[in-house]
């Protein structure tokens, strides 16, 4: 995750110190700030947008070289836009105004409309002190085909709005043409903040906060953006409401943080930070805080949508941290902590994820579907009520899941849960966790895995059941070249159902432990007809048996070693051949070296219900 990126802190994990994170914050978190300032990803705190306010009527820093047409707030009626004689109201100045000017909008609060048709420059004299609030409040929810705002854009390339505030009981800015919004702060509008149909949009140093609940149910973002058009934001800050980005449109975001949107009393979909319908969205250097849900990603139509994550952080979220319903997701270098729901959700979509960690999710970490793939490089899961769950096409690279909760009514408390699709596995800590570190199911899952361990999964603390290495059963198959089992609880592998099939080459399954109250302890179990093959592998100082054959469940060894365990192979499957546990198989130093008493045998893990 690190070096981190300018301004970003690096945070070492509690639990881990191999970890090293970056957050975009200090220690203390962002800071609230003033209504002409915010706090944007990466900065030390609090900072003013705009520039300081003048001393006179009008900004001090308009080029000199410009065509200025001036307005000023309670100026008498009949003014011709010129400094010694400005007009009373913007919507003089900007009907008056040729192409390419700017209209000087003077320190005080307009309460009108304002439409911008041509390329002219709205240009405030401080957000602090220039105001433009219209007390007209709308009634209902604006369309694409009826724009309501205080100040609409509908012309072409050129048009700008800079250093001022907009507020009043209607959309703050509405752009179907094309605009440039520079230091500009909305706030406490009704119906929308920042919204644009079509239009194209580039912005720097943007605020939208505290907006309205309307009476009407109707979704309502601080930024909203629709149909085909293009939006660049740099440096945004929206408080309270999310950002929608829906069919067909574009957003590029950087040092974006939208904050506290779960505390809005509208409808679930209001909730979201940042939701993506059918639209494209690339975020660097961003964080999403405190929402009903981080991310959505889903589509509309005939259209998916898309996100590209780069250096985010997505925190507290009520729900998932991350959902990709239908669509694609590419999350790099990015943090997803405390989901009070899944920390990132595939289950409809594609899902390309490197260097991502997801902590403290209350459900599960990561969640996969069926219909596409997900893909994990360098990923890490941690404390949560699951690590992964993978239902479709999956392949992880270099990771690491470790200490899962103790399972409830919505979690398993599982490290990686195989239950329908392919799953390729390369190189994988998974310690820590609860019921099983890795647990296979079903006749259409499948799991090939090489270079990983399993390590310290504990029983569940209400009654000592579980605690598994490996449970493989229901019909799934295994492959598994070069793995560690160690110190897991009752059995280090379990495979067990009729056509289940576990193939290992080069394991080492060791120091099992029983489960507390004597029972059980065993490295390898294979029980219910179901097949073990291992060759080249070392079964020992597991603290009841290095092997069990039980009810028609059938073990293939070769060329190993079955070392102090207390008994080396119980074998309880009527009628098997004792040879196929001897091809060049040492055992040595276990107390009964062959055994054939019955002996009680734990069962299989109880797959988990929904919510995973």
């Amino acid at each position: 995750m690190t070096p981190c990126a300018n301004g970003w802190r690096e945070v070492v994990d509690a639990d881990d110190p191999d970890l090293v994170t970056c957050d975009p914050w200090p220690e203390d978190g962002p800071e609230d700030c003033a209504i002409d300032e915010a706090h944007f990803p990466g900065r030390p705190g609090c900072e003013r947008i705009g520039t300081p306010c003048p001393l006179g009527d009008w900004a001090e820093d308009i080029p000199a070289d410009a065509t200025v047409v001036y307005v000023k707030a309670g100026a008498p009626a009949g003014g011709d836009g010129t400094r010694a004689a400005p007009f009373a109201r913007i919507a003089e100045g900007v009907d008056t105004a040729p192409v390419g000017a700017i209209v000087a909008i003077s320190k005080g609060t307009f309460d009108e409309v304002v439409i911008v048709r041509r390329a002219v420059t709205l240009w405030g004299a401080c957000v602090a002190q220039t105001v433009v609030s219209s007390s007209e409040e709308i009634a209902a929810a604006w369309t694409c085909g009826s724009p309501i705002a205080t100040v609409m854009f509908t012309g072409p390339p050129g048009g700008g709005l800079r250093n001022v505030r907009v507020s009043g009981p209607r959309p703050g800015v509405f752009v179907t043409g094309n605009a440039e919004v520079r230091s500009v702060v909305v706030h406490d509008t009704l119906g929308g903040g920042i919204v644009s149909c079509a239009g194209t949009i580039t912005s720097t140093d943007v605020v939208v906060r505290d907006m309205r609940e309307p009476a009407w149910d109707w979704p309502t973002f601080a930024l909203d953006l629709l149909n085909p058009g293009r939006a660049e934001v740099l440096s945004g800050s929206f408080l309270g409401s999310g950002i929608r980005i829906a069919m067909g449109f574009q957003l590029v975001a950087e040092d974006v943080v939208v904050r506290d949107t779960d505390s809005r009393e509208g409808n679930a979909y209001d909730r979201v930070g940042i939701t993506i319908v059918a639209g494209r969205m690339e975020m660097r250097r961003s964080t999403v805080m405190g929402s009903g849900w981080g991310i959505e990603v889903t589509g509309g139509g005939t259209l998916f949508g898309e996100l590209l994550a780069e250096d985010a952080v997505i925190q507290d979220t009520s729900g998932v941290g991350i959902n990709v319903s239908t669509g694609r997701a590419e999350v790099v270098r990015t943090v997803v902590d405390r989901s009070q729901q899944f920390g990132i959700s595939s289950m409809g979509g594609e899902l390309v994820a490197t260097d991502v960690v997801v902590r403290d999710s209350r459900f599960t970490g990561i969640t996969t579907g069926t219909t596409l793939s997900a893909d994990l490089v360098r990923a890490y899961v941690a404390r949560s009520g699951g690590g992964i769950v993978a239902t479709g096409n999956f392949a992880a690279e270099d990771l690491v899941i470790a200490k899962t909760h103790e399972p409830e009514a919505v979690s398993s408390g599982l490290g990686l849960f195989v239950v329908q699709g392919h799953s390729e596995i390369v190189r994988a800590e998974i310690e820590g966790c609860r019921d099983a570190g890795v647990l296979v199911l079903g006749t259409r899952a499948e799991l090939l895995a090489s270079d990983f361990a399993i390590r310290a999964t504990a029983p569940r603390e209400l009654n000592g059941t579980g605690g598994y290495g490996m449970d493989v059963q229901g019909g799934a198959r295994v492959e598994i070249l070069r793995a560690l089992l160690e110190r897991n609880h009752s059995v280090g592998m379990i495979v067990s159902g009729a056509g289940t099939d576990l193939f290992g080459t080069q394991l080492a399954i060791r120091e099992t432990l029983n489960r507390g109250d004597g029972e059980y302890g065993t490295g390898v179990l294979a029980i219910a007809d179901a097949h073990v093959g291992i060759t080249r592998f070392a079964v020992s100082d597991n603290e009841l048996c290095g092997l069990q054959l039980v009810d028609g469940g059938t073990i293939d060894l070769v060329q190993g070693e079955v070392l102090r365990n207390r008994i080396g192979a119980n074998v309880q499957t009527e009628g098997f051949d004792l040879a196929r546990l001897q091809d060049r198989v040492v055992y040595l130093a276990n107390e009964v070296e062959l055994d054939g008493a019955l002996m009680s045998v734990p069962d299989p893990v109880v797959p988990p219900e929904e919510p995973r």
